[in-house]
């Protein structure tokens, strides 16, 4: 089975075009926008209604929803995206123009997960110390996963560093059950 980038091929392309027009921040900003539409059940209903739509019918209910609060670039996306039914690449897509967005300004890219939801000024002290490790600036993108069950892993350039408890216990376990009982 192939695996199509056709998303990293878009993310590319609309950043190119963004940057020839000035506008990177804001299509970033929109993008996102879009992509966090996703996990709304209603925008995935009117996703998948789309679909059975006539192209000049979904054009035109597109155009009511997005034309007016969307950057034309973004909302011409949205549109190139209806018409060859590929609208469930918003999200890569996304991705992809935030990761080119970040490198072309210099900024790493960090996930932060933890085993709760923490504050904003959690997140501050948070940002701080990976600010003052990384030595640029950092875009922080912030997940729960329970299952760590206190501390925390972070991502950064592909690398995952993991000061979860789970982790620790893991380990723990690894280092009781290899030891010969004498």
């Amino acid at each position: 089975m192939k695996v199509s980038d056709s998303h990293i091929k878009y993310a590319k392309a609309i950043f190119n075009l963004a940057t020839r027009q000035g506008i990177e921040e804001v299509v970033l900003k929109q993008l996102a926008e879009l992509a966090d539409l996703y996990n709304d059940e209603k925008f995935l209903a009117l996703v998948k209604s789309l679909t059975f739509l006539e192209t000049a019918k979904g054009q035109e209910l597109l155009k009511e929803v997005f034309e007016k609060g969307l950057e034309p670039t973004v909302f011409n996306l949205i549109i190139l995206l209806f018409q060859n039914r590929r609208l469930t690449l918003l999200p890569r897509i996304n991705q992809n123009y935030r990761k080119i967005y970040h490198q072309s300004k210099g900024i790493a890219d960090i996930t932060l997960i933890t085993a709760r939801a923490i504050s904003k000024d959690e997140k501050t002290a948070y940002e701080k110390v990976l600010t003052t490790k990384s030595n640029k600036k950092i875009s922080v993108t912030y997940e729960v996963n329970s299952a760590l069950i206190g501390g925390v892993q972070y991502y950064e350039e592909g690398y995952l560093t993991d000061l979860s408890i789970r982790n620790y216990l893991q380990t723990l376990k690894k280092q009781l059950i290899s030891k010969e009982i004498n």
